[in-house]
């Protein structure tokens, strides 16, 4: 790695590749929810993910960040004999060369020279069109005061930077020559030379394009990815095009990565040549650590299975974004955003209380809720309740917490029937109450952002709603309501007005999409 509001209430559809996962986990055994079709398609895509392999990988960054290549560094001995066995690797598994004349390799000054390969898209059509795959190969060599964090003169060996994004970059090339038919778009695999010296292949390439540069959909970026650590890689760029979020996220099924989505951009790695040329961009990362750019970068301390677990989320991209009908543009926002800080979503304040009333305590009584306070003007206030009175029915129901109370009110319509036994009282007298404010028929309050389109961001959930007893939490992106997407927070809206008993909702948290059941009222 080079020199680091609109507001209202509230899934599982089917998860998007639910059935590969089936397939994978189950010895490749057919769904009975999918077509024929279907279900080749989910074996394929699981037999060439299979090849992706932990002991593969763990080779090719032994091998890359051995003595023997000293360090990698561009244009030197090293560099170029890791050019060589990357071509080696991809002539072995039957890539097509992307390079100049015919071959794997576009050369630069100073010796530096880029690997390119590419596996051509299925779609007589859309094989014109490009998803961009790279990692940079090179690293500092012996270092120099530019480019180590010390001590200089001994092989810096560059482990995670980047005998590790390259390694994963070898395994899913050959992964995606499995493929049969393979993506519909073409993949170009990009090895760039000259990253450490201030991306001087990537901006070789996007100069000198070995393809129009028009063309090319989406890059994608590995850079140090060989330090996972507490399962969570961070993830760049999702802002740059509409969606990017939520086709991460849905790739993410098999891998179960925690995902740290980040508006941070820097000029730090090889994906700001294709960011500062409008073309949207995604970049994957583990984090710094003590042995950045020193001769300590060493591959005992690579976590091969946390390589592999990457490598399973970047192949599901790659598939998601070679088979989209479409990808969306560049998104010219992400530019400002790119320098502001991760903002943390304003939360949106609660609905007052629709009764006014609270309660000492919320442990179940056969005695029914006992009122500690009533709020001045307030429903509760104007139908006379008082200090004191015990709560023991509501529209019918018995009440043994407040729990059980607070359930009911924020999805009555707009009166309730209270059963309440007053002081001195032996037998409930029924009162009628018009409540404040308006039923929450799920919950929660949310924000739109036009970089996650058909998605709400929980700005708030009402305790006791629907979407609490579900375990909605603020941050939490909607994206699924009853089975089906929504185009925005109106339709979502209008949709759960029609909806009663258990309804599925598709959340995503930390990348994760997660099925859940909302109660929704009648």
């Amino acid at each position: 790695m080079g020199c680091r509001a609109v507001k209202f209430h509230f899934g599982s559809a089917f998860l998007h590749g639910l059935a590969a996962a089936a397939v994978l986990l189950c010895g490749l055994l057919a769904s009975p929810g999918l077509s024929a079709a279907e279900n080749e398609n989910s074996a394929n895509l699981s037999a060439a993910m299979a090849t992706i392999t932990t002991p593969e990988l763990k080779r090719h960054v032994d091998v890359l960040a051995s003595s023997a290549f000293e360090g990698r560094e561009a244009g030197s001995r090293g560099g170029r004999a890791a050019s060589t066995y990357l071509v080696e690797q991809l002539r072995r598994h039957q890539l097509q060369p992307a390079g100049e004349d015919g071959g794997f390799y576009q050369s630069l000054s100073n010796s530096y020279r880029n690997v390119l390969a590419m596996v051509e898209g299925s779609d007589p059509k859309l094989k014109d069109e490009f998803i961009l795959v790279c990692a940079h190969y090179d690293h500092v060599g012996y270092g120099s005061s530019r480019t180590s964090l010390g001590p200089i003169g001994l092989i810096h060996h560059g482990a995670d930077d980047n005998a590790s994004g390259t390694a994963s970059l070898l395994e899913v090339a050959e992964a995606l020559t499995r493929l049969s038919p393979g993506p519909r778009r073409s993949v170009l695999l990009a090895f760039f030379d000259g990253e450490e010296q201030g991306l001087i292949g990537s901006e070789h390439f996007a100069t000198n394009p070995t393809v129009p540069l028009e063309k090319i959909k989406l890059m994608i970026n590995l850079d140090m990815i060989g330090r996972l650590t507490d399962n969570t890689l961070t993830v760049f760029g999702t802002r740059s095009s509409p969606g990017l979020r939520r086709l991460v996220s849905e790739a993410n099924l098999e891998a179960g990565l925690t995902l740290n989505f980040t508006r941070e951009l820097k000029k730090n790695s090889d994906h700001h040549t294709f960011f500062s040329r409008n073309i949207p961009i995604l970049m994957l990362h583990t984090g710094l650590h003590g042995d950045y750019h020193r001769p300590s970068d060493t591959p005992e301390k690579i976590d091969s299975a946390g390589i592999h677990r990457v490598s399973q989320l970047l192949f599901r991209m790659i598939d998601d974004l070679g088979n989209a009908p479409q990808v969306a543009g560049f998104r010219a926002a992400a530019r400002r955003e790119a320098t502001a800080l991760d903002p943390a979503w304003p939360v949106l304040e609660l609905p007052p209380g629709r009764l006014g009333v609270s309660w000492a305590s919320d442990v179940d009584s056969p005695k029914g809720v006992e009122i500690a306070s009533v709020r001045a003007d307030s429903p509760a206030a104007r139908a006379g309740l008082k200090t004191g009175h015990r709560i023991v029915h509501c529209d019918g129901q018995t009440i043994s917490s407040g729990k059980q109370l607070r359930e009911a009110i924020v999805v009555a319509r707009d009166h309730i029937e209270l059963s309440v036994v007053r002081k001195d009282e032996a037998e409930p007298t029924p009162i009628k109450i018009e409540l404040a404010g308006r039923p929450q028929r799920v919950g929660i309050s949310w924000w739109e952002d036009n970089a996650e389109p058909g998605t709400l961001i929980v700005a708030a959930v009402t305790p006791d709603s629907p979407a609490d007893r579900a375990g909605i939490r603020n941050g939490d992106r909607v994206v699924e309501l009853a089975g089906a997407g929504f185009k925005d927070g109106e339709e979502f809206r209008l949709r759960s007005a029609t909806l009663t008993g258990l309804t599925d909702v598709t959340i995503e948290r930390t990348g994760r999409m997660q099925a859940l059941q909302v109660p929704l009222p009648k």
